[in-house]
């Protein structure tokens, strides 16, 4: 189960990762104002030009995440099973001491 859960999450995130991010908004275009306006909007803060490239995680960060991946569903897995044992456990004896 851990293994199929596994796979299925890399070819989910394979697949996102081969197609090129879509921009949400167009490119911006030039606004209107003064050129005093644009002087003084220029001074306050230089922001980075926008890129049309896909950030794209490295190959340890995404066996990082595997990995992380693969300890989340084990321990979520053995949490659920130790539950179900508990709780068959209480099962069964509320049904001896009903019986006897």
């Amino acid at each position: 189960m851990v293994g199929a859960a596994v796979v299925f999450a890399t070819r989910v995130v394979l697949k996102d990762a081969t197609e090129p991010d879509k921009p949400a908004t167009p490119p911006p275009r030039g606004v209107g104002g003064t050129a005093t306006e644009a002087g003084r909007a220029q001074t306050m803060v230089q922001r980075p030009a926008p890129t049309n490239e896909p950030l794209v995680p490295s190959i340890y960060r995404r066996i990082r995440s595997a990995l992380l991946l693969i300890v989340i569903v084990t321990v979520l897995g053995a949490l659920t099973a130790l539950l179900l044992v508990i709780g068959g456990a209480i099962l069964l004896t509320g049904v001896r001491n009903a019986v006897q």
